[in-house]
C-alpha cells in the first residue's frame, strides 16, 4: 500500500529511556475540529503527575483536568454543563501504564464510583428532563461497568494520544507499518489508520527529540457505518451501500531526551466521508510556567430543565455531534 511519507528521519544514535519518576507537569490542550461547514474549538488544561505504583511492572499517574472552554467560553447550555459535570467526576484519575507509558487501566475506580454516587444525587435534583436523565443514566451505566468505562477512556482524545505506544514502537526491531486507533470526536468510535513512525534524534534547545507519525485511514467501515455508529462494517450487507473512507494522519511527538516524557503533541488527522470532510487539528503542550498546577474548582449548576435552556440560539459542544 502506497503511503504519503515525506519526512526524513535521522539514523537512531542514542537509546531513549522512559523515566517519569519526577513527572509533575501542566499541559495545555487544544482540539480544533472542522466537520463540513461546522467548526469547533475545545481547550483546557490538565496536570499529569507520577505516583508510586502499587503494582510491579506498571507505572501510575494522576491526571487532573481543569475547566473545559468551548470556543473560548465556559459551557453555557445546560446540556453542556451537565456533560461537563459528569466528566469531571472521574478526576483525579489514576492511570496505570506499562513501563513504556502505554495505557493499561485505572487504579481508583472505587473512589470514582463513590464520587459519582454523591454527585448523582445533586445532578438529579438540579437537572430535569429526558435529555438530562439520559446523560445521567449513560454515565451511571459506564461507571458501573469496568469494561465500558475503560473503553470510554480509550476513546478520550487526550488519553489516546498521551498514553500511546510511541516509545514501545521505538523499541521494537523491524516494525515498519502498524495500525493505530484515533478518535476524531471525543468518546466516539475511533478510526483505524495505518502509519509509520520516524525518529528524529536532532536535539532542540529545549532538550527534546521528536517522533513523526504519518499514515492513511484504513478503516474497513463505510461512511454509512460511521453515520449509524456501527463498530464493524455492515452497510454493504444491510443497505447495499459502501462509501469507503479515506484520510490522512500526521502527528509530531516532542519528547524530552533526559527522561522520555512528552513535551508536546501536535498535528492533524482527517477523514473524508464522500459528502464532507472532518479534520481534527490538535495541540498538547507543556506549560512550564504553570508547574505544578492549582486545585480544580467545580462550579455548581442551577435548577433548570435541559429542554428549556437548549432553546438558546448559540450551539453548544454536544450539538456539534448532531
Amino acid at each position: 500500500m502506497e503511503m504519503p511519507f515525506n519526512h526524513h528521519g535521522h539514523v537512531l544514535s542514542n537509546a531513549l529511556n522512559y523515566h517519569p519518576a519526577n513527572l509533575n507537569r501542566t499541559y495545555g490542550v487544544v482540539f480544533n475540529t472542522v466537520d463540513g461547514d461546522k467548526k469547533l474549538e475545545v481547550h483546557y488544561e490538565l496536570t499529569v503527575k507520577s505516583l508510586p505504583s502499587p503494582h510491579d511492572g506498571y507505572l501510575l499517574f494522576e491526571v487532573e483536568k481543569k475547566d473545559i472552554y468551548i470556543d473560548h467560553r465556559m459551557p453555557d447550555l445546560m446540556i453542556d454543563q451537565l456533560n461537563a459535570a459528569c466528566g469531571r467526576v472521574i478526576y483525579p484519575l489514576n492511570v496505570l501504564t506499562d513501563k513504556n507509558g502505554v495505557f493499561k487501566g485505572v487504579n481508583n475506580i472505587k473512589a470514582i464510583l463513590e464520587r459519582w454516587t454523591a454527585l448523582k444525587i445533586d445532578l438529579l435534583r438540579y437537572y430535569t428532563g429526558n435529555k438530562a436523565e439520559q446523560v445521567i443514566r449513560s454515565m451511571d451505566s459506564a461507571l458501573n461497568n469496568n469494561r465500558h468505562f475503560l473503553q470510554s477512556l480509550v476513546r478520550d482524545q487526550f488519553m489516546s494520544l498521551y498514553f500511546a505506544d510511541v516509545l514501545a514502537v521505538y523499541r521494537k526491531i523491524g516494525v515498519d507499518q502498524f495500525d493505530i486507533s484515533v478518535p476524531l470526536m471525543p468518546y466516539q468510535l475511533p478510526l483505524q489508520y495505518k502509519i509509520r513512525q520516524i525518529f528524529d534524534d536532532s536535539t532542540t534547545d529545549n532538550g527534546t527529540v521528536s517522533f513523526i507519525r504519518q499514515g492513511i485511514c484504513v478503516d474497513s467501515r463505510s461512511a454509512e457505518d460511521i453515520a449509524a455508529g456501527r463498530p464493524v462494517a455492515m452497510s454493504a450487507e444491510l443497505m447495499n451501500m459502501h462509501t469507503p473512507l479515506t484520510g490522512t494522519l500526521h502527528l509530531k511527538y516532542s519528547i524530552y531526551k533526559n527522561d522520555g516524557t512528552i513535551n508536546s503533541i501536535t498535528g492533524n488527522v482527517n477523514v473524508d466521508f464522500g459528502d464532507r470532510k472532518r479534520q481534527l487539528n490538535l495541540q498538547i503542550y507543556h506549560l512550564r510556567e504553570k508547574d505544578p498546577a492549582a486545585d480544580l474548582i467545580v462550579p455548581a449548576a442551577e435548577n433548570k430543565t435541559v429542554e428549556q435552556t437548549n432553546r438558546k440560539k448559540r450551539n453548544g459542544f454536544f450539538s456539534f455531534f448532531n
